[in-house]
């Protein structure tokens, strides 16, 4: 197993223990932390910027659209994997940057072979919050939904391209 914790300080290391619990106990291959996971509004009554929470809701509502899902939050730094995930997962292909997050994700979806849950942490964002400029915010947010947009459509090609039985 493999955890993802962003270095960034918005994330409390101590909820490993619920991020892990789900592929120990052999009901996920993937888990992710979602600070939306209890409600909608605790990421703000735990200091995040209103302009990261409105970007958060839109981005995750366009990847949700496009990949068929319904996640509360598609956006955490702080995740964990299994070894059958990592080992049919092609991440070696992904990007260096923020995207690598989202690419492992929608790939995951895609794929349908895995199982991936959702599990609720607290937001935690302090003045030792780093925080990426707002240029590499919007390129991460074109980036995920580009990714995403592709892989529906690649989805959309395998189901076209398969024969359909004859009745």
């Amino acid at each position: 197993m493999v955890v993802l914790l962003h270095p960034d300080y918005q994330y409390d290391p101590k909820m490993v223990t619920d991020l892990i619990n789900p592929i120990l106990a052999g009901e996920a291959d993937f888990t992710f932390g979602s600070r939306f996971r209890r409600h909608w509004r605790d990421p703000v009554k735990g200091g995040m910027p209103l302009y990261r929470w409105i970007g958060n809701r839109v981005t995750t509502f366009l990847e949700n659209l496009l990949l068929g899902t319904s996640f509360t939050e598609m956006h955490s730094g702080y995740k964990a994997y299994n070894r059958y995930f990592l080992e049919n997962v092609p991440y070696h292909s992904y990007s260096d940057g923020f995207v690598f997050d989202s690419q492992m994700l929608v790939d995951a979806v895609l794929d349908r072979r895995f199982r991936i849950l959702e599990v609720a942490i607290p937001t935690r964002y302090t003045e030792e919050s780093s925080s990426a400029s707002v240029y590499n915010s919007l390129r991460y947010v074109f980036l995920t939904v580009f990714y995403s947009l592709r892989g529906r459509m690649r989805r959309q090609g395998r189901r076209q391209a398969q024969p359909r039985a004859e009745t």
